[in-house]
């Protein structure tokens, strides 16, 4: 999942989460948390069908990330 969310590079938005615009924002930042946003909506698209139930109720990348960390608990004792 990480490797996905690299190669779109949405992964610095599901870590750090998408910020709130501040008031009397510059075109600058403006454009820049368009960007972000949409960073953010593009890596929750990165989800296979069976993780997408999961963080249906998630309303941003980094929530849902944090719903798969949680449901993924024990996973690597699985694999081995």
């Amino acid at each position: 999942m990480k490797a996905i969310l690299g190669s779109q590079d949405v992964s610095d938005i599901v870590e750090q989460g998408l910020s709130a615009l501040p008031d009397g924002a510059t075109e600058e930042q403006k454009a820049a948390h368009k960007e972000n946003k949409m960073k953010d909506c593009k890596s929750m698209v990165c989800v296979d069908e069976a993780h997408l139930q999961k963080i249906s109720t998630a309303t941003s990348s980094q929530e849902a990330w944090k719903i798969l960390e949680r449901c993924n608990i024990g996973a690597e004792q699985l694999k081995r």
